[in-house]
């Protein structure tokens, strides 16, 4: 018997609270949209794991300076049938959707964030058939598969995580009936400088910026860098990194970010 542990909260501490969760070995763990908040389900293959992980989650301080947050756990740990998976759907205006099915096992990028769905509204925009696309931070794999679907002629996944770039290659064989347009990748360095058409990094800042010299680097003369994975009042903290973005759209809280070619450009001073 497998167990699932369920938890409703502001869509701006699903990270704080999928970190705790995380280290209390789950198989998995989807994000939900849920009204305006995001339900987090867990799933693990003892009670005893669910139950120390929501014992956990009580130590743990949500929400911003002023602003009340609250978790609502409706039942505790309840039976599972197994790694949470998800539909995601998504595309070109005018054109048939595309739909890919996810499942999360050990990493992040479920599909339902809303980071992911601006990534992949605005790769939907900019990958075109014979594109060289690079995917920062590729968790589950959903943008790199995305990018295949789009027409993307190659696409290097790279992830520091193994169980991560394990999790990507079960989903992109489920996805891709060529699967060998996507490359995996453990390291950012091991990929060619100047060499990409279109860049994806939905990542948090803290993330981003000890990358983004290398990430410039990647990006072919002309080329798009589209970015996630920052709240609204995080945008000047990306363009402190990267330079004002060309882009930007917001749902939930979250920013899309795009910025063009970086080749002729000067280098933003990191703060």
């Amino acid at each position: 018997m497998a167990w699932v542990l369920p938890i409703r909260a502001s869509t701006r501490d699903t990270d704080v609270l999928s970190s705790v969760l995380w280290e209390f070995g789950p198989t998995g763990i989807a994000e939900l949209p849920f009204d305006e908040r995001t339900e987090l389900v867990a799933g693990y293959e003892s009670e005893a794991d669910a139950a120390r992980a929501l014992e956990a989650l009580a130590d743990v301080t949500l929400g911003s300076a002023g602003a009340e947050a609250t978790v609502d756990i409706e039942h505790g740990a309840v039976g599972w049938d197994g790694p949470p998976t998800n539909e995601v759907t998504f595309g070109r205006p005018g054109e048939p959707p595309h739909h890919i099915v996810i499942e999360s096992g050990h990493a992040f990028g479920h599909g339902n964030h809303p980071t992911t769905a601006l990534v992949l509204e605005l790769a939907a925009r900019t990958i075109e058939p014979g594109h060289r696309v690079l995917d920062v931070g590729t968790g589950t794999g959903v943008l790199a598969i995305a990018a295949a679907r789009l027409g993307a002629r190659s696409v290097v996944a790279v992830d520091n995580d193994h169980a991560a770039l394990a999790v990507a290659a079960a989903n992109i064989a489920t996805n891709l009936a060529n699967r060998d347009v996507v490359r995996l990748s453990d390291a950012l360095d091991a990929t060619d400088k100047l060499g990409f058409d279109v860049i994806l990094a939905n990542l948090l800042v803290a993330d981003l910026r000890p990358l983004a010299s290398s990430v410039r680097e990647r990006l072919a003369p002309g080329g798009t860098l589209i970015v996630s994975g920052c709240l609204v009042d995080q945008q000047p903290a990306v363009e402190a990194i990267l330079g004002v973005a060309n882009q930007q759209v917001e749902r939930d809280g979250w920013l899309g970010l795009v910025f063009g070619s970086f080749v002729d450009d000067p280098e933003p001073e990191v703060p």
